[in-house]
């Protein structure tokens, strides 16, 4: 949806507003993360292996530790926002959206608990609930503005995250009892989450700082575009996550493999399938999200590059379901280091384009350091 949200205020308030909501989603989005401590990961695997009784204890105790972050988050979010670090614009948004924070880890608990017990068809109960609440809310917010109307989008999120856990409202329990010891258990998750989290939206923040605010804008048409075309691979792979866990941890070598061939084939159809469409719609899509026409070959080359994202994100995947998580989060520090020092290289030599040869190099990089690392994991571990 904070896709549709950005291509939409394109097309009605145009690229200025696009360009502060999208760095205001991006600085929300690794907050939330942060705020995520790593349960979006961790909770499947672990509720999929332990008895109601330690499930319990573990989402009571992150759920406490969580809402301390989302607490010092906040904190700092304002003092960011008094002393102007953060431009105005881009301020109101980032406090809009904030609330996802907070609602996205209720969510998270519910989401995980009925990936792991197998009841999907709830979690589709609740999206639609928050679309048909952020639809009436739109209508009417979107005479006020783009501001409101990204407000009755977190509006959606509220009754989402309420009706997913609905009759499960033990996964919002609080307790302090194990807090400390469950912070530590879920760090390597929280840690390479947060590194990923950055990652992706690394070129957010260097786009902002070494290009002009129209360029910005184009670039942000390009990133929803570019995540729009990860939603398939993205959810594949978290749906597929808890079934990957236990054939690794049944050392089922074969049925971990038929897992990742099928999860590589169905996203690259779907992103081939989508960056075709891109390509072939590209003069009344970027009419439509005013976009000018010399960029339209940068929109589609940056939005193709989701192709290497599908295997960079999975090694990251597989590497947690064997238990490298701390490997994984160790890894994630160079990829990142590695990616920052690409795009400010590029962006200061290419300008604009240069982000797309940045990006391409790093996952590319990714997905030759995560893979090696995962091929002498494999071997250790199945031997």
């Amino acid at each position: 949806m904070p896709i549709l949200l950005g291509l939409f205020i394109a097309s009605r308030w145009g690229l200025e507003q696009l360009a502060a909501f999208t760095v205001a989603n991006a600085a929300v989005a690794v907050a939330l993360i942060v705020a995520d401590w790593g349960a979006t990961r961790a909770l499947p695997r672990n509720l999929a292996t332990l008895p109601p009784a330690g499930a319990a204890e573990l989402l009571s105790s992150a759920n406490a530790f969580r809402l301390l972050l989302v607490v010092a988050l906040l904190i700092l979010g304002l003092a960011a926002a008094a002393t102007r670090w953060i431009a105005a614009d881009i301020a109101v948004y980032a406090g809009i959206l904030f609330p996802l924070c907070f609602l996205g880890a209720i969510t998270t608990n519910g989401v995980s608990e009925r990936v792991v017990a197998g009841e999907t068809l709830p979690i589709l109960t609740a999206v639609l609930a928050g679309l048909a609440t952020f639809a009436a809310g739109a209508l009417v917010a979107v005479q006020f503005g783009p501001r409101w109307f990204v407000a009755a989008y977190v509006l959606g999120k509220a009754v989402e995250s309420l009706v997913i856990t609905a009759g499960r409202w033990w996964v919002l329990h609080v307790s302090a009892r194990s807090m400390g010891s469950t912070a530590a258990a879920l760090w390597p998750f929280s840690l390479q989450a947060i590194l990923g989290v950055i990652y992706a939206r690394l070129s957010v923040f260097t786009v902002e700082q070494m290009a002009t605010r129209a360029e910005l804008g184009v670039f942000s048409v390009a990133m929803a575009l570019y995540a729009a075309l990860l939603l398939v691979p993205t959810s594949l792979a978290l749906v597929q996550f808890p079934e990957l866990t236990r054939r690794v941890q049944r050392h089922d070598r074969a049925g971990a493999r038929r897992l990742v061939v099928r999860y590589a084939i169905i996203s690259a159809g779907g992103v081939a399938a989508g960056v075709l469409l891109l390509a072939a719609l590209s003069g009344p899509v970027g009419a439509l999200l005013k976009v000018p026409r010399p960029y339209l070959g940068f929109v589609i080359a940056f939005a193709a590059l989701a192709f290497l994202n599908i295997f960079s994100a999975m090694t990251g995947f597989f590497m947690q379901a064997m238990g490298r998580e701390e490997l994984a989060a160790r890894l994630s520090v160079v990829t990142l280091l590695v990616a920052l020092v690409y795009q400010i290289a590029a962006l200061a030599w290419i300008g604009l384009w240069g982000i797309v040869a940045a990006v391409a190099a790093a996952e590319l990089t990714t997905v030759a350091i995560f893979g090696a690392a995962l091929m002498r994991s494999r071997e250790k571990e199945w031997r």
